[in-house]
């Protein structure tokens, strides 16, 4: 495939929410099993069950702890959940906070109440 084949393939991913170009010169793309959509509600429906409203969490904790274990976000990057984070703090469910400096992992989260 060449380039500008590619090209269309990855334009369409990120079209369709299923990946993200990781840097300005298109030389990276992250690819979305499921949407960040899809994803963002797997991650607050299991914050709801395991009883994580109300409460602030890191990145790792979501995707590495043994809670979350059967989770299909179980073990995604970090990039992946925070891409989900974003949409659940769009939709005013979610309070991520971005510390400069700090790996993603690090990265802190609190659950919101749905309203």
């Amino acid at each position: 495939m060449n380039r500008d084949d590619a090209d269309v393939v990855l334009c369409h991913l990120v079209a369709t929410d299923h990946g993200e170009w990781l840097d300005e010169q298109h030389s990276q793309f992250l690819v979305l099993w499921e949407t960040a959509q899809e994803l963002a509600n797997a991650i607050y429906s299991w914050a709801q069950k395991t009883g994580k409203i109300g409460e602030i969490y890191t990145v790792y904790d979501i995707y590495a702890e043994d809670d979350s274990a059967d989770e299909n976000f179980h073990g995604l990057h970090p990039r992946c959940i925070v891409k989900a984070l974003t949409r659940l703090q769009e939709g005013e469910r979610a309070k991520v906070s971005r510390t400069e400096g700090k790996p993603l992992d690090e990265w802190g989260v609190k659950f919101l109440d749905e309203r």
